[in-house]
């Protein structure tokens, strides 16, 4: 007799059968596993974008002082105010300049003449005879060159000013006060490609409106500004805190396992910002 070779019809259509079988099980979790790496990954960005909105709002509201007048304006979604860019101490005056440390000076970017404007701190001690405050004056000119000396020959930068502007007495600023550079801001919820973003721009450098982080929901920011009692605010002076809530959006749908429904995911975080 001749000896049997290959397969029978029925070994065949069985081996094929658990063929299927096993790669529709790999094929299930391989899909299963994708879509568990992606909800995953999704929900870390939806937190990451609550923790940076969180960071960034806390840094930029926490030194407003709403008596100062940083607060410009302020509604459910949105607020303006007087961002602060940088720090520095005086050590030399003229009658449109100002000289400062550069060992005593603090900025978070380089100043921007025009877009920066200065609040220097008067102390009511000259001619005037005024009481201590802080006046704002423009920001002309910056000249950091090594010829730049303080009066002890220490390294430093000269500002030009208009004092006249913000009818600055010279006699009433005394050498070494505080002088703020700052600029005026604007903060919102702001639409964008199909979606929404904390939306982010500078009123004094002209800037657009610029999506800065997100994806949020359609109330993915809201802020309510509160007084000294707790009550609602209704003029920004009288502003001593802030409390906001941001609703981040992930940024495409995802499902939580396969086979399942496609699906936003969505936090929130409700903080309170004390200001100055």
């Amino acid at each position: 007799m001749l000896a049997r070779r290959g397969f029978s019809l029925v070994e065949t259509i069985v081996a094929m059968a658990l063929t299927i079988v096993v790669a529709a099980m790999l094929g299930a979790t391989l899909l299963n596993a994708l879509a568990a790496a992606s909800f995953q990954t999704n929900r870390m960005a939806v937190a990451r974008t609550l923790r940076y909105g969180v960071a960034f709002l806390t840094s930029e509201l926490r030194g407003v002082s709403p008596a100062a007048g940083d607060l410009i304006a302020f509604a459910d979604s949105s607020v303006r105010y007087r961002g602060h860019r940088g720090l520095a101490v005086t050590c030399a005056v003229g009658p449109d300049w100002v000289t400062v440390r550069n060992r005593l000076r603090f900025a978070l970017r380089a100043w921007v003449p025009g877009r920066d404007s200065l609040r220097i701190f008067l102390t009511g001690a000259g001619a005037s005879g005024a009481a201590h405050r802080w006046m704002r004056v423009p920001l002309l000119d910056i000249d950091a060159g090594a010829g730049v000396r303080c009066p002890d020959g220490a390294a430093a930068t000269r500002l030009t000013t208009d004092f006249t502007t913000g009818s600055v007495p010279v006699a009433d600023i005394k050498i070494g006060s505080p002088l703020h550079v700052f600029e005026t801001m604007e903060v919102r919820l702001y639409p964008s490609l199909g979606t929404f973003w904390l939306g982010v721009r500078s009123v004094s450098g002209g800037g657009s409106i610029q999506p800065a982080l997100g994806p949020f929901s359609a109330s993915g920011l809201q802020l309510g500004f509160r007084d000294v009692g707790g009550n609602r605010a209704t003029v920004p002076g009288a502003v001593a805190a802030i409390r906001a809530k941001l609703k981040a959006t992930s940024p495409r749908m995802v499902r939580r396992q396969w086979p399942g429904p496609l699906q936003w995911l969505t936090d929130s975080v409700a903080f309170t910002i004390t200001v100055r």
